[in-house]
């Protein structure tokens, strides 16, 4: 028997998958000739391949940056965007970080909800539509990317090379239906490096930190910070290390290293963002949000990565060049790593219409899921109108794509923080829904 052959209508087959899924760390790594971002990643996506093929599915894999799966038959294409690489895991976890835990009805590993288990979920709402005899009017795809923590590269390439579908969905944020996300610089500012001090802290751009340590390297004393994870969306629901690091030794590091003193001077904390970027103003979107994520001291260079989120009637490269003026005041010069331009939908499309008539439906199925005891929706959760979001995801790369789950209202956000996890009820529950959303589009 084919060890790939799955029940879709199986809870146990679900946590197959995802555990096979989790246990590859498909962190973005060095390039091989065969694996652009990495053998991890090449591999991720091997094995969700090899379960959509095993049940039916066409499969293809395109030049080993993304795949995709695909049922049905016609001219129109629906599509599912999810991505199978992740975050580094950072520290502090509870558990191995690349195992699936099941504890207390939470289900814990990196990439359970960005974005492994809403990738399975869509493999699993497919498959059930496939064994209920259902006949689409069109084919339904989905399509799995293997970098989209580190600039999206693989939706271009994806663009680039494959057919475009006509509608679809990424579920890589929350629901309802989002219709606006914030524009994202990710800006690297460097100098000269340093003979007195080291400095070390953070693992990507779109992450919070949550360790720094800075060394005297006349002394040989090393001071440690920890911080909390979050993801570069919502800074605040992080501690910075970094930030906290930097101005522990604010007294003994001024005027050491301009990366430092341009720190010191801005922060680059919330609060005072009105020092740093006057630009951009709050708007549908909310505020302009900046993450400082990583920064790198050494004797031959000095650097800090950081990650803004502006809103989607800003200019970004006015942000960017009033963000290059002021690090050019203390000899940083300013590098664009990445950029995702803003995104607006239009509420009354007929997608994003038929996106929320879904989910309103599931709304009390998946609050059952995860309150059994209670017998009413709360009125908090009950609105289907659709949001702005400060996350970038796929729907920015692949033209009449919106995001579309996975987190419900109720539901805290553990995306790129330690001890990832969500309900595994609601993530069941999620299944069914996108069933009908991929009904829904299809018609």
């Amino acid at each position: 028997m084919d060890k790939y052959k799955i029940d879709p209508f199986s809870e146990l087959d679900f946590r197959k998958v995802l555990s096979d899924l989790l246990s590859i760390p498909s962190v973005k790594s060095e390039p091989t000739a065969e694996a652009p971002y990495g053998t991890a990643t090449l591999q991720a996506l091997d094995c969700i391949l090899r379960y959509a093929a095993a049940n039916g599915l066409s499969v293809a894999n395109l030049d080993n940056r993304v795949g995709y799966a695909q049922w049905g038959a016609g001219e129109k294409m629906v599509a599912v965007l999810s991505h199978l690489d992740v975050v580094p895991p950072g520290g502090g976890w509870d558990s191995d970080p690349f195992s699936l835990v099941i504890k207390d009805g939470q289900l814990i590993g990196r990439g359970i909800t960005d974005n492994k288990g809403p990738a399975v979920c869509s493999l699993f709402a497919l498959l059930r539509l496939k064994e209920s005899g259902y006949q689409p009017s069109c084919r339904i795809r989905l399509i799995f990317g293997l970098d989209e923590e580190h600039g999206c590269d693989c939706m271009r390439h994806y663009v680039k090379v494959a057919e475009l579908p006509d509608t679809g969905f990424t579920p890589d944020a929350s629901f309802p239906a989002i219709y606006a996300e914030k524009g994202i610089l990710q800006i690297r500012l460097s100098g000269p490096g340093s003979s007195d001090i080291k400095a070390i802290g953070g693992d990507a751009y779109n992450m919070v930190p949550s360790s720094c340590s800075i060394t005297d390297l006349q002394t040989g004393i090393i001071s440690s910070t920890l911080g909390t994870q979050a993801h570069a969306s919502t800074p605040e629901k992080g501690d910075n290390a970094i930030i906290k690091a930097v101005f522990a030794r604010s007294e003994s590091i001024a005027g050491t290293n301009p990366v430092f003193d341009f720190l010191l001077r801005y922060s680059v904390l919330n609060e005072d963002l009105k020092n740093l970027i006057t630009v951009a103003k709050p708007d549908i979107s909310g505020s302009l949000t900046i993450n400082t994520g990583m920064i790198r001291i050494s004797r031959e260079e000095s650097s800090v990565g950081i990650d803004i989120r502006y809103p989607v009637k800003s200019d970004g490269d006015a942000v960017f060049k009033e963000v290059s003026g002021k690090a050019s005041e203390f000899g940083l010069a300013a590098e664009m790593v990445d950029r995702l331009p803003p995104l607006f939908t239009d509420p009354q499309s007929t997608a994003m219409v038929a996106l929320r008539s879904a989910y309103e439906k599931h709304i009390p199925i998946a609050y059952k899921a995860s309150y059994p005891d209670e017998s009413n929706v709360p009125e908090a959760y009950r609105s289907a109108d659709p949001i702005a979001i400060g996350g970038g995801t796929y729907a920015r790369s692949v033209p009449g794509i919106v995001a579309f789950g996975p987190r419900f209202p109720w539901e805290e956000d553990r995306m790129h923080q330690k001890n990832e996890s969500c309900s595994e009820k609601s993530l069941l529950a999620s299944v069914d829904l996108y069933r009908d959303a991929l009904t829904a589009l299809c018609e």
